[in-house]
């Protein structure tokens, strides 16, 4: 008879298995979900940062280049005239500025880099 009753667990205790492997199987779940949208908040953060530092590079360096090349050109036609501003020059002027533009879009990116991405950061980890 002892037997019989250690065999047969009683009605509650299968009840409670079963709802155990199922909440077993429902936090598995959960935190495959949960690594998921981490995996995806980490993809995003870097997209955004990237984004960011880009655009900041890529706007300072065409601002860069644009104040630059003016200047040349008005200290162009200052020191001569109007006539003396050739194609070529204008295309060094151009150039020049845009070498000097990348200098400081990537200067300016640094800049930011260093001013905002602890920022982000921590609003990354709350």
């Amino acid at each position: 008879m002892l037997r019989t009753l250690d065999a047969v667990p009683p009605p509650g205790l299968q009840e409670t298995q079963a709802l155990l492997g199922r909440l077993a199987r429902e936090s598995q779940r959960i935190q495959d979900h949960q690594h998921r949208l981490e995996a995806l908040k980490q993809f995003f953060f870097t997209l955004e940062c990237t984004l960011k530092v880009s655009g900041i590079c890529i706007g300072t360096t065409l601002l860069s280049a644009a104040v630059f090349a003016s200047v040349l050109m008005l200290y162009q036609i200052y020191e001569g005239s109007l006539s003396s501003l050739t194609a070529a020059k204008l295309l060094e002027f151009v150039r020049f500025g845009l070498f000097v533009g990348l200098f400081a879009g990537l200067c300016g990116m640094v800049v930011w880099f260093k001013r905002s991405f602890g920022r982000i950061h921590k609003k990354l980890e709350s």
